[in-house]
């Protein structure tokens, strides 16, 4: 997951958190449903981060030289987003329980 997707996550679970379908049609002007919706996913994403990443690793494939990085709870190995290349083990890896909060 990229750091956007990150901050996206947390602005969302921010605002909806506590919040009922009836709070999220007042705050927005939505349809029920349409709220309906945004708070089971944000209840998707709240079981998501609860999850601990402890790895940010660093990927390039081999095959096509495509470089992303991605967070995990260990350092494993990774499936290329580009070709599908599978098997490619972290070039680096950053622990993220060293980082202070």
């Amino acid at each position: 997951m990229d750091i956007t997707k990150e901050i996206l996550i947390k602005a969302l679970l921010d605002i909806t958190d506590g919040q009922s379908v009836n709070d999220l049609v007042g705050m927005t002007g939505l349809s029920f449903e349409k709220c309906n919706e945004i708070h089971n996913l944000t209840e998707k994403l709240q079981a998501l981060n609860d999850f601990q990443f402890k790895f940010r690793n660093f990927y390039q494939c081999p095959r096509c030289d495509y470089k992303w990085e991605d967070m995990w709870d260990s350092t494993c190995d990774d499936e290329c987003p580009e070709c599908g290349n599978r098997d490619i083990s972290p070039y680096e890896s950053v622990d993220l329980s060293d980082l202070p909060d």
